[in-house]
């Protein structure tokens, strides 16, 4: 799950400029709208620890998969800059929640004593598969001269990462 969360991350990071300048949409605009992405996920680590502290480290997750998959649909019908900046405002706040929502649903599941190696873990496979998605999407834009499939493909990866959140209950630790 923490895996298939941070995927689509991966794919917006490399791709989100020329994807928003294939729409037509001025370089500068996708630049800001990157800067803008990074910036979000700062307040997003900060508020859904907060929210995650009252209903649930797993809901939490749920919560920020499920919007995050909706904002990735949404980049498919928007040019407009405000929009834009909108849209990935809200993805980077959700997607940038997921780093701190993940600590504390590894202490949930497999308590404290061992928390640092399997962040470790996680994240270093998050980033070594997250490795190839910027090459995956460049291959899958080569392949059919669009990102519709990359677009579809993050936002079935958060879905999933959404649904399996909610079905997961963390074990009694006592």
């Amino acid at each position: 799950m923490a895996i298939l969360a941070v995927m689509p991350t991966f794919f917006l990071i490399s791709q989100l400029v020329p994807y928003l300048t294939d729409r037509g949409v001025s370089a500068a605009v996708g630049a800001q709208a990157l800067g803008i992405l990074a910036g979000s996920g700062v307040f997003g680590r900060l508020f859904m620890g907060w929210v995650a502290g009252r209903i649930g480290w797993m809901k939490s997750i749920s919560i920020a998969c499920f919007i995050g998959c909706l904002t990735t649909i949404w980049l498919l019908f928007i040019t407009e800059p405000w929009i834009i900046y909108l849209c990935i405002g809200i993805y980077g706040f959700t997607m940038g929640s997921t780093t701190s929502l993940l600590s504390g649903t590894v202490a949930a599941f497999f308590g404290f004593i061992a928390l640092a190696e399997l962040l470790g873990f996680l994240l270093g496979m998050g980033v070594l598969v997250g490795a190839f998605i910027p090459w995956l999407s460049g291959l899958s834009f080569d392949l059919t001269g669009s990102y519709l499939s990359a677009v579809a493909g993050s936002a079935f990866l958060l879905v999933i990462s959404a649904v399996v959140s909610l079905l997961l209950k963390p074990p009694s630790l006592d």
